[in-house]
Order: C-alpha cells, then sequence, then structure tokens
C-alpha cells in the first residue's frame, strides 16, 4: 500500500480547533500507509502547512506547521485559535482544513471539514427552552405552543442534519441546512453564548 497522509479536525467551541494527524508509523500489518520505509520518512518533508478556509472566506489562511507536523504521534495535536486566523471566534459554517506535506519530489494532502455551530446549537438551545417552559406553565394545549415545540424539535433535527451533513462530506447538503438556521436564528444567533 502506498503513503496515505491522515488527519482529524476536532473543534474546540468557537475559539479555533484542534488538528491531530492520523498519519502514524510505518506498520507491515498494522498500518501500511503509515511514515517510515518503505514509505516517506518524515526528516524528508521540507514543506508542511494548514490552509484553513472557514466560513464566509474566500482566501484560505496558510499556517505553516513544519516543526511540530509531521509527527507520528497520533495522541497529540496542533491547536489552531481563531485569533492565529485573525478572527475573534470562528464563524458558524462549515470549515476546510487541508493539511499539505511536501517532499523533494512529491506533495501529499488531506482535507477535512469541521462544522463550527456554537451559535446554532446555542440558538435551538433557546428554543428548546422556550418551548419547554410554554408546556411548564401549562400552555400545552395551544397553537403557540404546539408551534414553539414543533419549531424547537425542527432546529435540532436541521442541526443534526448540518452535523451529518459535514462529517460525510455533503458540503451543498450542510449548507441548506446552515441556511435554514441562519433564517430561524439570525446571521448572528446566539452572540454571547
Amino acid at each position: 500500500m502506498a503513503f496515505e497522509l491522515k488527519q482529524c479536525v476536532i473543534q474546540n467551541g468557537c475559539e479555533g480547533f484542534y488538528f491531530i494527524e492520523k498519519t502514524g508509523a510505518y506498520d507491515v500489518s498494522l498500518n501500511p500507509t503509515g511514515w517510515g520505509v518503505p514509505n516517506p520518512l518524515i526528516n524528508q518533508v521540507s514543506i508542511a502547512t494548514l490552509s484553513v478556509l472557514y466560513a464566509g472566506a474566500t482566501v484560505p489562511v496558510v499556517i505553516d506547521v513544519l516543526g511540530p507536523l509531521p509527527t507520528t504521534n497520533v495522541d497529540g495535536y496542533y491547536e489552531v485559535t481563531a485569533a492565529a486566523l485573525g478572527l475573534t471566534e470562528m464563524p458558524a459554517g462549515i470549515t476546510r482544513v487541508t493539511y499539505s506535506i511536501t517532499l523533494v519530489a512529491d506533495t501529499y494532502t488531506s482535507t477535512s471539514l469541521v462544522l463550527f455551530d456554537c451559535e446554532f446549537d446555542c440558538c435551538v438551545a433557546e428554543k428548546m427552552i422556550e418551548a419547554a417552559q410554554s408546556v411548564v406553565n401549562g400552555d400545552c394545549c395551544n397553537d403557540c405552543t404546539n408551534d414553539k415545540v414543533w419549531n424547537a424539535l425542527f432546529a435540532e433535527a436541521v442541526l443534526e442534519g448540518a452535523r451529518a451533513a459535514t462529517c460525510s462530506g455533503l458540503v451543498d447538503a450542510a449548507n441548506t441546512d446552515i441556511e435554514y438556521l441562519e433564517t430561524k436564528c439570525g446571521e448572528s444567533p446566539c452572540s454571547g453564548c
């Protein structure tokens, strides 16, 4: 099997994300696509970058990560903060993270998508609280309460749909869900949550 660059990106609230290289060390039976002979060696890497295209951006921010990355440590991480991208917080929506390494004659890349959903998550939580309070206050049989409950449950389902679509690489489907949530929550649905 040929060398394969692997990664994982984990959201860190709205403050940024953790990048984890999952390539690992070569092992003939356990990890034949990892770092080491017969595959590339880490000390052969001359360029290593993370290219981050956050929601709403048209040009990615490129971060030089040579030194801490590449690594065979699949338990370590590289933290990327919103501030490192010139932001105060990560904008709601899909962020594309491309890890790229260059050796003498070859370049390898790996891309992950992560949905920054904290604002939408807060919005859905507020809708759930509002629906629950309406029911607890004895308004369980009027149309207004039924609409609040329905809207809260539907918003939660749409948010889960956006998460699943992002995880599956279905960017158009995720963006459709995000657009719906923006109409229900507003451009900045929950700033300060």
